[in-house]
């Protein structure tokens, strides 16, 4: 401020002792209150808040009667910025402030610079005694919170327990280097809990450095022309632009106000009047010329594409200039003008090139100072071990301030696979909320902007609740159109002199078409378009380089001919050619039938819209409805290529999605998902399979919501294959109204045959360069007719056929390893030993099986009753054949009796009689208990059922003791999913229940469909004691054990006595096998006591003799 001479009032310099006028004494200033001299600091507005609310406070405590401001306790501080923030300046103001106001006792202000480290902490304890009462200031203390030598504890350490010893005298005030001290800061909880206020100061913007300049100025009794005042506001603007590490903010403004009074002095040296204005000519400026908005904005029109991204940010650039000029004018306020940005785009779309012209945009508006861009990944964010995450992202903002921070594939944060990053589990979660908390602290100061494919963006704003309300602005950048691409490749060679021949532009424009069309995930739009045209530029340089010498005139080396653009361009499949692929398919006839119509239908249509110029757009959505393995992708496939032949569809591509294709774990964002495979379906066939699963939720419903407004909005440009099991499929289009009305056509794809089946296996076979050896053709055709006999509704298919393929070469591979002569036609030939489960599949003889029957011991009512069953069965077998009517049976059984009297054995009898029958397919016997059937917790009976149930399909499911599933809800669930299958895949299987003849009764009771599904009985009696004997002696012959002569009467003996002892735990055969155990272990123990070697006939060790045979109590 200029001071006022007492005897003429003349302004005098601030500094000035003698009145420049009259020559009289000028009295000193009194000292200013250090309150007003912090309040009049350019920024720091954070600052001067909290200061002046402890002065407040203070100034309350020192009022009452006896209290004492320097009673306040902690006031240690922190003070970080960067160079030229004014750190040393504010920390002289605190301590004046302090000690104006009675926080400190006395005026002791101690400034100890950290030049060494060993020298501060030799001279620590003087300077804390000199410091006593006041402040004790350490500039430079970035330098303490290093890691001492060989790694060892920070000097800032000892500093910490010093100021422990002493309390709060005197108050130590830290300044240092911002990034360094202020990541130390926030590393170490000890540090922050010895300091109550710590001061980030800012780097100066251009307004700031301006004030500054101006202050300097008028200190010196100066001012500036409105002229000049803009030449340096825009010198300061572009210092900010472009300033580096070495940027000194303060001084930076403090050294051009040197220099501009320098040069007025100098000039009003040189004969100007001295009138204290400084002109426009003093000032001397390097900076280019400002752009203006429209100027940035008129570049943005001049990108290829992006028309939506242009027009929404244009709206945004002019709605912030509107809200600014309004808040210049008063009418209204600046709103919060710093907004965040998610940039979504596959590669090579322009989303950095977007961002630096957003950055360029809030540069010219005034809300960015620098409008620079730091770009970044998460792999420059995460950093390697605990602490360095947060580090690296306060770099980035600190680097970003003033303009925009970029960062991209920010979904690497969550640890989603890009290369070089750690994620969320590590170091990702805590760069993102460092992040986060930067946007609050510095709102204003810089603009971030997330980038990334749009389907993955949700992974990023799942790691932290609060970061989808921080980013308010969207922009998704679509793929350049095949147009497009062909004028970004123009504009390269353009840029560069280069011309296209005539033959050269119209193979681009074929070139860029088939990029566009076969584009997928990891297409690079524009930089793959850099990659042609580099490639042009080589093969036209190479072709030019093999001509003879003189035979180059100078145009040729800037004319780019077809042959330089370097490109694979499939040959367009015909009509005829899809068709053709149509035809190779097996079976489908109904399928094949409806394209072939629906070509010669758009065939039609495409004839009327070239006579008559009228365009019908038809539609083509389709269901199709199968098991798996049908072929349904590849009907969809054939479908886009007719399409696409016939100009219906540009691309004819098919995407295959699912449910989790199209839904998102979050609401809100299966839309995105949806949308994006609807985007990457334009062109060609949406192929959603299962698509009955998508109506089981909200999130699913969402997806059909968004798929039925795509299937209107961009009706002609897609078409959606619907697929999936029948019956769902019914339901799936009455959940919405609008479902069935945009599917035209229904098909069913019944399963393959089995002689399709075979079919199938041979052009499968084919395509991979083998043949079936004619021999194989019939066991295998009987091998696929078991496998579609006992198919359910898992059933493979095609799926299947390749899958049994694939096990037939590795088997081939086996045999033709173990043989030592063969020839190149080996390599090709699969053979029946090659292919497996032949084996299984080979002709059953009834008369064998039944003879099997006959060998049981005992049962020959049971033997009766199962032969008048395949009597029965082959009477109706044999009328079938000849035509006539044939009566069916319901073939699940009962089985009763007690434990060991045969039940398994005979059901595994009747599965094969069946199998010779042709009553089943396969003929196994699956084995299940109620814990075979019954689940742990509620809802897993059901589907343990069921698999028991398919693993039975052409075969028997053999349930023993069924009479313990009626016991609770548990068991009822699995006999009620027992009931519901024998009734959906009836003469598929067969059921065989077993266990004791009352239980089994009260069982059928349970349940009145048992009864009904269960109609042939089977009643096991016990065997008799000359049965048990007889088993007894079937088992030594099967061992390879004889009777000692004259035995034969003690085992019928046995066998009397413990037929006559029968209890609860009798068990019939089962015992008899006991016994036999029992006397083979009594022999060994025999043999063993009296030494008997091995004799060379084994008789001794074969023999059992009459004193092995165990106790009939035993």
């Amino acid at each position: 401020m200029p001071l006022e001479c007492p005897s003429c009032q003349q302004a005098n310099r601030p500094v000035a002792r003698f009145c420049k006028a009259c020559g009289a004494s000028i009295p000193a200033a009194p000292p200013p209150d250090p309150l007003l001299q912090l309040n009049g600091l350019v920024g720091m507005t954070e600052m001067k808040r909290e200061i002046d609310r402890l002065v407040r406070v203070a100034r309350a405590a020192a009022g009452r009667g006896g209290g004492r401001a320097s009673a306040l306790g902690n006031l240690h501080t922190i003070i970080t910025g960067n160079t030229g923030t004014g750190k040393t300046h504010v920390a002289g103001i605190i301590f004046r402030l302090f000690h104006h106001h009675g926080l400190t006792a006395s005026p002791n202000y101690v400034r100890v610079d950290v030049v060494s480290v060993s020298e501060f902490e030799k001279e620590l304890e003087g300077h804390y005694k000199k410091a006593a009462g006041g402040v004790l200031f350490i500039d430079n203390a970035h330098r303490l919170a290093r890691p001492g030598p060989s790694g060892g504890t920070p000097p800032i350490d000892r500093l910490l327990s010093r100021m422990d010893a002493s309390g709060h005298d005197p108050v130590v005030v830290l300044a240092g280097l911002r990034r360094d001290l202020r990541d130390r800061v926030e590393d170490s909880p000890e540090l922050r809990s010895r300091f109550r206020y710590v001061f980030h100061l800012p780097d100066f913007e251009a307004g700031e450095l301006l004030e500054i300049t101006e202050a300097h100025v008028r200190g010196n009794g100066l001012l500036l022309h409105p002229d000049a005042e803009e030449r340096v506001r825009l010198l300061l603007r572009h210092r900010v632009r472009t300033r580096d590490a070495s940027f000194a903010n303060a001084r930076v403004a403090t050294d051009l106000g040197e220099a501009l009074c320098l040069r007025y002095f100098l000039r009003v040296d040189g004969g100007d009047p001295d009138d204290g204005v400084i002109q426009a000519d003093d000032v001397e400026s390097d900076a280019p010329p400002e752009r203006t908005l429209d100027q940035i904005l008129a570049e943005l029109d001049g990108f290829v594409g992006m028309d939506t991204v242009k027009r929404e940010v244009r709206a945004l650039a002019q709605q912030i200039e509107i809200e600014r000029r309004r808040a210049e004018q008063g009418i209204g306020r600046a709103g919060n003008v710093t907004r965040h940005f998610v940039i979504t785009g596959n590669p090579g779309t322009g989303k950095t090139t977007v961002t630096r012209k957003l950055a360029e945009i809030f540069s010219a508006i005034g809300l960015l100072d620098r409008g620079h861009v730091v770009e970044v990944d998460p792999g420059k964010l995460e950093g390697q071990y605990i602490g360095e995450a947060a580090q690296r992202v306060n770099q980035a903002c600190d680097e970003a301030f003033g303009g925009v921070l970029f960062v991209d594939e920010a979904y690497g944060l969550a640890g989603s696979g890009v290369a070089g990053s750690t994620g969320a589990g590590s170091y990702g979660q805590k760069a993102v909320d460092t992040l986060l908390k930067r946007m609050e602290d510095d709102r204003g100061r810089f603009v971030v902007v997330v980038a990334g494919y749009r389907d993955r963006m949700d992974e990023f704003f799942r790691m932290n609740p609060g970061l989808p309300s921080r980013f308010d602005s969207y922009l998704h950048i679509d793929d350049y159109t095949p147009t497009e691409l062909r004028d970004i490749f123009e504009q390269m060679a353009a840029a560069q002199q280069f011309r296209l021949s005539t033959e050269a532009r119209e193979r681009l424009e074929r070139v860029t078409k088939d990029m566009y069309d076969r584009r997928g995930r990891d297409f690079a739009n524009g930089r793959t378009v850099r990659q042609l045209f580099d490639q042009a530029r080589s093969a036209l340089a190479g072709r030019l380089a093999r001509l003879p010498a003189g035979a180059v005139d100078d145009a040729a080396f800037s004319l780019i001919e077809a042959e330089d653009i370097v490109h694979d361009l499939p040959e367009a499949p015909s009509l005829e050619q899809a068709l053709g692929e149509l035809r190779k398919m097996v079976g489908m006839e109904t399928i094949k039938d409806w394209i072939g119509d629906l070509a010669r239908l758009l065939q039609m249509q495409a004839e009327r819209e070239t006579r008559t110029g009228r365009k019908t757009v038809l539609k083509l959505h389709v269901v199709l409805t199968g098991n798996p393995g049908t072929g349904k992708t590849s009907v969809a496939r054939i479908l886009g290529m007719v399409l696409r032949t016939l100009g219906v569809l540009p691309r004819g591509q098919v995407v295959d999605v699912d449910r989790s294709g199209l839904v998102a774990p979050f609401l809100g964002q299966t839309a995105l998902k949806t949308n994006e495979a609807i985007d990457r379906a334009l062109g060609g066939v949406l192929l959603v399979d299962e698509a009955y699963s998508l109506a089981s939720d909200a999130f699913g419903r969402e997806a059909i919501d968004t798929l039925l407004k795509r299937m209107e909005d961009d009706r002609g440009k897609f078409v959606v294959v619907a697929a999936g099991y029948p019956e769902e499929m019914r339901q799936f289009l009455e959940t919405n109204p609008g479902l069935s009305s945009r599917f035209s056509d229904h098909f069913h794809i019944d399963d393959y045959r089995p002689a399709e089946l075979l079919e199938v296996f041979e052009v499968m076979s084919t395509e991979q360069g083998y043949t079936l050896d004619p021999a194989a053709r019939e066991p295998l055709l009987r091998a696929l007719d078991a496998l579609y006999a006992a198919r359910d509704r898992n059933f493979g298919n095609a799926r299947t056929v390749r899958g049994l393929l694939e096990k037939s070469i590795v088997r081939q591979s086996r045999r033709l390893a173990a043989a030592p002569d063969r020839d190149e036609a080996d390599f090709a030939l699969l053979r029946a030993d090659d292919i497996p489960g032949l084996e299984a599949a080979q002709p059953v003889d009834l008369a064998t099986s039944l003879a099997e029957l006959d060998a049981l011991i005992g049962m020959d009512s049971i033997k009766r009753q199962v032969r008048a069953l395949a009597d029965f069965l082959v009477v109706q077998k044999a009328r079938k054949q000849a035509g006539e009517k044939s009566s069916s049976l319901t073939l699940h059984f009962l089985f009763r009796g007690n434990p060991g009297t045969g039940k398994t054995t005979v059901a595994r009898v009747l599965a094969q009689v069946f199998k010779a029958l042709g009553v089943l397919p396969k003929g196994h016997l699956v084995e299940v208990d109620r814990a075979g059937l019954v689940g742990s917790y509620l809802g897993q009976t059901s589907p343990k059922t069921n698999d028991a149930v398919d693993r039975a399909m052409g075969g028997v499911l053999f349930v023993d003791e069924a009479y313990a599933l009626a016991s609770d809800d548990f068991g009822r669930e699995a006999i009620n999913t027992l009931l519901k299958r024998m009734e959906d895949d009836r003469g598929k299987f067969v059921v065989i229940a077993a266990g004791y003849h009352a239980e089994m009764d009260r069982f059928l009771a349970t349940n009145t469909g048992l009864a009904s599904r269960f109609t042939q009985y089977v009643d096991f009696e016990d065997y008799t004691p000359a049965e048990m004997a007889e088993i007894f002696r079937h088992l030594l012959r099967t061992e390879g054990f004889v009777l000692e002569l004259g035995a034969d009467a003690a085992v019928e003996a046995m066998m009397e006595a413990v037929w006559a002892a029968r209890n609860a735990a009798f068990a019939n055969g089962r015992t008899v096998r006991n016994l036999f155990d029992r006397a083979r272990q009594a022999q060994a123990t025999r043999l063993a006591q009296a030494g008997v070697g091995a004799p060379a006939d084994g008789s001794d060790l074969n023999l059992i003799l009459v004193s092995d045979l165990p106790p009939a109590s035993g």
